[in-house]
């Protein structure tokens, strides 16, 4: 999947996601610019976001805020 067509599919994702109270949301890109665009623009909508490059980082974030 291409960089352009990834942004499509997020850009529909946050779309829906800002009508909604902050959620706390975790972003798992192994593209660090991704992982970056992302947390800036959601934070800006007032979410609260972690980002990690990896699944084993994925996992150990997800257990320890739940």
């Amino acid at each position: 999947m291409n960089l352009f067509r990834r942004l499509s599919i997020y850009g529909s994702v946050v779309a829906r996601m800002i009508e909604t109270q902050p959620l706390n949301i975790l972003i798992v890109d192994d593209e660090l610019n991704i992982r970056k665009t992302l947390t800036v623009y959601l934070e800006t909508e007032g979410h609260h976001v972690v980002a990690v490059s990896n699944f084993q980082d994925a996992v150990h974030e997800a257990s320890r805020r739940s």
